[in-house]
């Protein structure tokens, strides 16, 4: 799936074919590299704010809504992880070719 098979449909508008590449011509780094670093960021800083949320949640006592948090922020560090590995990936690919 390319990004704007991607970007069309999580969102439903298509991402037109010269943007993807006008931003691998201005970065030097292929889209897909750029997404997947995008991804990690975005993961860990749901972590983090999961991590302040259980915190938040132990202190006023509400185990359910700590546990709620301590579920989500796994779900990111493992899409963080995820995420590296396709990354890490993505850069053998790339240098090979």
């Amino acid at each position: 799936m390319t990004p704007s098979d991607a970007a069309q449909e999580t969102t439903g508008v298509p991402l037109p074919p010269s943007a993807t590449s006008e931003r691998e011509q201005l970065t030097g780094e292929r889209d897909e590299s750029y997404d997947l670093i995008s991804v990690i960021y975005h993961a860990l800083q749901g972590a983090k704010s999961c991590a302040q949320y259980m915190r938040d949640a132990h202190a006023h006592a509400d185990e359910q809504l700590a546990q709620f948090f301590e579920e989500v922020h796994g779900s990111h560090v493992e899409i963080a992880q995820e995420a590296k590995q396709l990354l890490i990936e993505q850069l053998d690919i790339t240098e090979a070719g």
